[in-house]
């Protein structure tokens, strides 16, 4: 197969860009994207909803860092269901702007949230928790991370 963005150049398998703009697989790839960035966008106000509940969520940097990791969740999927509308070959601009925002987003949502997550535990983080609860904790964030 080659590549329709860069025809000289042989691709087994095409790009997400490429499929984008290919008819049915692009609809089929929207329709997946769609369908779980909305889970997540879900996701996100759930926990922001779980953290604002807890112990710490009197202090006011927490409730400005609990807003910060949502508002990185939703604008990070609203990247990627960007990214997947609008292919490489469409709109040059909006795509490459979509990529970086996902890219930014993600990281600042990870950085954050692994933070958030932190400061709201309430146990320190020393030799008296077991291994059990911090590998409960950690299961727990690789959920919440998705």
């Amino acid at each position: 197969m080659i590549s329709i963005v860069n025809p000289t150049a042989p691709n087994v398998i095409p790009s997400i860009s490429t499929l984008i703009g290919i008819p049915v697989p692009g609809t089929v790839w929207r329709i997946g994207i769609t369908v779980a960035a909305h889970g997540q966008i879900f996701d996100a106000f759930i926990m922001y909803h779980a953290c604002a509940a807890g112990s710490v969520a009197t202090r006011t940097w927490y409730s400005i860092l609990n807003k910060m990791v949502c508002f990185c969740q939703i604008a990070q999927q609203l990247s990627l269901l960007t990214l997947s509308y609008f292919s490489y070959l469409q709109n040059q601009l909006v795509h490459v702007g979509a990529t970086i925002s996902y890219a930014a987003f993600a990281i600042l949502y990870m950085i954050l949230s692994c933070y958030l997550f932190k400061q709201g535990h309430p146990k320190p983080w020393n030799d008296s928790v077991s291994s059990h609860d911090l590998y409960n904790y950690n299961v727990y964030q690789m959920i919440l991370n998705g």
